[in-house]
């Protein structure tokens, strides 16, 4: 109940956060190792592909690790009842430098999102989950944060294949 009544709060009004630079590829290493811990990636295949140098962005860290749980999270589900082909999550940074964006792609090996579904799938409420397993409120949070934090979310669904969200929040170029 405490979680559904945060994510409801944050959907509402997501209010101010404290703003730090950070390293994108820190803030990946323990959001994947907390997951790791929690139990929800124990099962299946996650890998994470960083670039050598620093990705700096500024935003909350807290809520920057609240979209990367949230992405990972679903992505679990997602892989969850696959058996033809391995359970995979694979984290992708990267920097788009013509945009000046750093990028964090989360893809799966899962289920796949129906596409008469992808332009509902960030309205509150609305869930691809069974009952039961999910509220609806994930990406709307997820995505109100990041267009908070100048950023954007996107995605890539293809059924039996599985999806890839990409999320973007601008770039730093040092930090200090």
């Amino acid at each position: 109940m405490a979680t559904h009544g945060r994510h409801l709060m944050d959907l509402g009004r997501p209010g101010r956060s404290t703003l730090e630079r950070m390293d994108l590829r820190e803030l990946v290493a323990g959001a994947l190792a907390m997951l790791r811990t929690a139990g929800i990636t124990k099962h299946l295949k996650v890998s994470a592909s960083v670039p050598e140098s620093p990705l700096w962005v500024e935003a909350s860290r807290t809520r920057v690790e609240q979209v990367l749980l949230n992405l990972v999270s679903n992505a679990a589900d997602a892989v969850e009842a696959v058996r033809d082909r391995p359970a995979e999550v694979r984290v992708r940074l990267f920097q788009d430098s013509a945009s000046g964006f750093a990028c964090c792609r989360v893809e799966d090996t899962g289920v796949g999102i129906p596409e008469e579904k992808l332009t509902s799938i960030f309205e509150p409420w609305f869930t691809t989950k069974p009952p039961g397993r999910g509220t609806g409120l994930g990406l709307p949070v997820v995505r109100t944060i990041l267009q908070e934090a100048g950023g954007d979310l996107s995605v890539e669904s293809e059924v039996g294949k599985g999806s890839a969200f990409t999320f973007r929040l601008p770039a730093m170029l040092q930090a200090g």
